[in-house]
């Protein structure tokens, strides 16, 4: 469902296009038609200039930056807080004791 949500996304932002063709289509298409909705929020003058500053580097309109900016974390959040039987602690501690312990240097005199 999360892939689905971020190729929808993308395909809205890049005109339908995809790959290569759709970096290199203009950016300041927008979403519209049915189902789509707008939200607004406030900034400080600084928040605003940051926003203008990497949606310029980008080639992208600040809409867009927060459109996908938003649904990346939101794609992020909803990874996250699904369950999954992986023992991530296991792997962390296994993780440490290989990266942490006593190494022997095979073929070596000491």
């Amino acid at each position: 469902m999360v892939d689905m949500i971020f190729n929808d996304l993308n395909r809205r932002s890049h005109g339908g296009k995809s790959g290569l063709a759709a970096r290199s289509s203009d950016q300041k298409q927008s979403v519209s038609g049915a189902g789509s909705t707008t939200f607004s929020t406030r900034l400080t003058d600084k928040q605003k200039e940051w926003i203008e500053k990497a949606a310029e580097i980008k080639g992208w309109t600040p809409s867009n930056l927060f459109r996908i900016a938003a649904i990346e974390k939101a794609v992020h959040i909803l990874n996250a807080s699904s369950h999954t039987n992986f023992n991530f602690r296991l792997f962390a501690q296994e993780t440490a004791m290989q990266l942490c312990s006593q190494r022997h240097a095979y073929g070596r005199r000491t």
